[in-house]
């Protein structure tokens, strides 16, 4: 594998909100960024230069993870997740034109929207569900058997 396949960087950030209403992801090429509403699941681009007033300035950020690429925003009985890969191995892969580069997702998170959507039934029988759900996501997508392209690195 090449080195920098192997070193490849992440695409990004994400960050929480000082208040927590809403996560702000920060692609490494800082041309905009993507807000994600957590009290109404909206998704908006933004300029840059919100970024300072969302998340505070540089040097006092402390909420924020990697992130290697989306799975999406997914819903659960209980609420709905933004579910990001934060972390990703370099492996070869046969594909109809020959081998080729990819990542194996190894770690994937979960960040809740906490929904106070009615929508969602906050009894134990769905937030266990949810649980349940959650877990079996996580064990499917880090089992080794997913992967996604070099492209755009």
């Amino acid at each position: 594998l090449g080195t920098a396949l192997a070193m490849a960087p992440p695409l990004g950030r994400v960050y929480a909100t000082a208040d927590a209403r809403a996560y702000v992801f920060v692609p490494k090429d800082r041309r905009q960024i993507l807000v994600f509403s957590r009290t109404d699941g909206g998704v908006r681009a933004a300029p840059t230069a919100e970024l300072d007033s969302l998340v505070g300035p540089s040097n006092s950020r402390t909420k924020s993870c990697a992130v290697h690429a989306f799975v999406g925003i997914i819903t659960y009985p209980d609420d709905r997740s933004l579910v990001i890969v934060s972390d990703s191995e370099p492996r070869t892969s046969l594909y109809n034109e020959g081998v080729g580069s990819v990542r194996v997702i190894t770690k994937a998170g979960f960040l809740p929207f906490k929904s106070s959507s009615t929508s969602f039934v906050s009894d134990g029988a769905a937030v266990s569900a949810g649980a349940k759900m959650r877990s079996q996501l996580k064990d499917f997508l880090e089992g080794g058997d997913f992967f996604f392209g070099e492209e755009g690195w």
